[in-house]
């Protein structure tokens, strides 16, 4: 993740229902923002951030 100067952090998001992949922004109240979308293109709707060992805090 990435911090820009008004504490949004940028990172990868999931849709739990068909796996796609998005860029996103969370802010410090940890709500999720996807760049360029409104929601998932399946209509799910739950986007949750991507995590692994190379994740930057």
């Amino acid at each position: 993740m990435s911090k820009n100067e008004d504490e949004t952090q940028k990172t990868v998001v999931a849709c739990t229902e068909c796996g796609d992949m998005y860029v996103a922004r969370i802010s410090p109240d940890g709500s999720i923002q996807p760049v360029g979308i409104v929601d998932c293109t399946c209509g799910g709707g739950n986007l949750n951030q991507i995590r692994n060992e190379y994740s930057i805090d």
